[in-house]
């Protein structure tokens, strides 16, 4: 292994920590509930209402998608924070990329998006049994759609909010409000893609929760994999720029005196 990247594929070890931990928390979670589901260990008995079609496996689904969320968002707001933990989030808040370019790219794949979801929504209630998961999987998806239209509208509009625009009205103001639609269609987007995602499991639930389960576990694995960078034992460039990951030393307990300066000589004295 390369000295400069002694920590499996990471370049410090507060990445190294949060990469692996994140996927071994993410793995277990996925086979307890798999377990849960295909042995029908009793889960969530402190709701005694449930629906009959709501059982046991559907209620594992559910449960796995709630925790790969949690999963997820706890690393990007940690990501967000700590510039060690080198995710997505922390290296696109460190390096500044261009956003502008961003939108035209986001539009596109938001526009998938959302045809994606309307496309499951109409096939699920043309074909599916109308039983609890089968609203359940309509409603995510339907939110799903809904928040990647205003998204686009988002994005659409911030485009019009450029330097380089012919309207010198608002002097300063178009760099805000291009970054105010931005922020909320960014955040859009991300929902409206846990949103789909969710909803495409609990759809393949409707089929076979136990297949629904292992989906989850691999779409969670590959969105781990897209989200930390690997580092190449014979890259040497990407060290070059990396944060200070070491820890803070201690301050001296006797820091020096400070040396004041003495005061000028009086040359009339004398």
């Amino acid at each position: 292994m390369n000295p400069g990247l002694p920590n499996l594929w990471s370049q410090n070890e507060t990445e190294s920590t949060w990469k692996w931990g994140t996927a071994i928390v993410f793995i277990a979670a996925s086979l307890t509930l798999y377990y849960i589901s295909a042995n029908k260990v009793l889960l969530l008995a402190v709701f005694p209402e449930w629906p009959e079609s709501l059982d046991i496996p559907h209620q594992a689904v559910m449960l796995v998608s709630l925790v790969s969320f949690l999963i997820f968002q706890v690393l990007h707001y940690y990501d967000g924070k700590n510039a060690c933990i080198r995710g997505l989030r922390g290296r696109l808040k460190v390096e500044r990329p261009d956003r502008g370019d961003y939108v035209p790219s986001a539009i596109s794949r938001v526009s998938m998006q959302a045809a994606l979801g309307a496309a499951a929504v109409g096939a699920i209630n043309t074909l599916a049994v109308k039983d609890c998961p089968a609203r359940f999987a309509l409603g995510m998806l339907g939110l799903a759609t809904m928040l990647a239209m205003v998204s686009i509208l988002c994005y659409a509009h911030a485009s019009r909010w450029t330097d380089t625009s012919s309207d010198k009205s608002l002097p300063g103001k178009k760099p805000r409000i291009r970054k105010d639609l931005l922020d909320k269609a960014t955040a859009l987007d991300q929902f409206s893609w846990y949103a789909l995602t969710t909803g495409l499991i609990w759809s393949i639930a409707l089929v076979s929760p136990a297949v629904a389960i292992l989906a989850n576990g691999g779409l969670g694995l590959l969105l781990w994999g897209y989200y930390f960078e690997f580092v190449s034992i014979n890259d040497r460039d990407a060290t070059q720029a990396l944060p200070d990951c070491a820890a803070p030393t201690a301050p001296s307990p006797n820091p020096p005196a400070e040396v004041t300066p003495a005061a000028p000589l009086d040359k009339e004295a004398g």
